[in-house]
């Protein structure tokens, strides 16, 4: 399931779902709290415009590094 819903975050159109299905995965427990989980989040959040007070905190140690 975790790598459809990554797979359905990147398809336009389907950013709710794959948000709802992203924030399941987050509250089943940090066995889940991969760095694609939380950068999927992030991006989701955004393109959402998911209020603040709503929004799962990111810590930014969590997020892919990029070189």
């Amino acid at each position: 399931m975790r790598f459809a819903a990554y797979e359905l975050s990147y398809c336009p159109g389907h950013e709710r779902g794959a948000y709802n299905e992203l924030v399941r995965l987050y509250r089943l427990g940090q066995k889940e709290w991969l760095p694609t989980l939380f950068s999927r989040l992030k991006y989701l959040q955004e393109t959402l415009n998911i209020p603040h007070s709503q929004r799962i905190i990111i810590p930014e140690n969590q997020l892919p590094h990029h070189h």
